[in-house]
């Protein structure tokens, strides 16, 4: 019979990696998929698309899917400029 679920595999390259990885960078990563998965909530919420936030913060609208994708950061300005047209509820 086959066995089903995460088996104990260990691989010394992966562990490597793992190991050298940065953990301020780690946590900023962190928080940037927080702030990405906030985010899309909130727009599902309210039914606010991307080119609507890109124009009301007058950015372009791949900088909004960059922020979704969790690959830009949401630094303080940028927290600042969306509450300011979203309000703080998106952070929740």
């Amino acid at each position: 019979m086959k066995k089903s679920g995460a088996s104990s595999y260990s691989c010394p390259i992966l562990q490597a990696a793992l190991e050298q990885r940065d953990p301020a960078q780690t946590a900023r990563n962190r928080h940037n998929m927080i702030c990405a998965a906030n985010l899309y909530e909130y727009m599902q919420a309210h039914g606010i698309k991307k080119i609507t936030l890109a124009r009301k913060l007058k950015r372009a609208p791949k900088t909004v899917r960059t922020w979704l994708g969790g690959t830009r950061d949401f630094s303080p300005r940028i927290i600042g400029e969306l509450n300011a047209v979203l309000g703080e509820e998106w952070l929740k």
